[in-house]
């Protein structure tokens, strides 16, 4: 019974997940991360390359707009991370 109810509740909250949209005939993914903390190795610059890899090599164009990617440290600082999020 309770796998019933767990599994009901997932597909429910699909119906939320995040949702791309276009604005400005532009396509924005950004990667916010540590590129330049203790944590950099992990997720760093290399975060960054493999998404720009994977917009090339889907053609680098989504419903036939241009898609760009946005990339910023969050220096391990939550504020900032909040910040930096607002500003795009």
């Amino acid at each position: 019974m309770n796998l019933k109810k767990l599994s009901t509740c997932l597909v429910a909250c699909m119906g939320f997940a995040a949702q791309a949209q276009v604005s400005d005939d532009v396509v924005k993914i950004g990667v916010l991360n540590d590129l330049s903390g203790v944590y950099s190795d992990l997720s760093g610059q290399g975060s960054v390359v493999a998404a720009r890899l994977a917009i090339e090599e889907m053609g680098g164009k989504v419903l036939g707009k241009p898609v760009e990617l946005v990339f910023a440290d969050h220096q391990n600082k939550p504020d900032v991370a909040a910040n930096l999020a607002r500003l795009v």
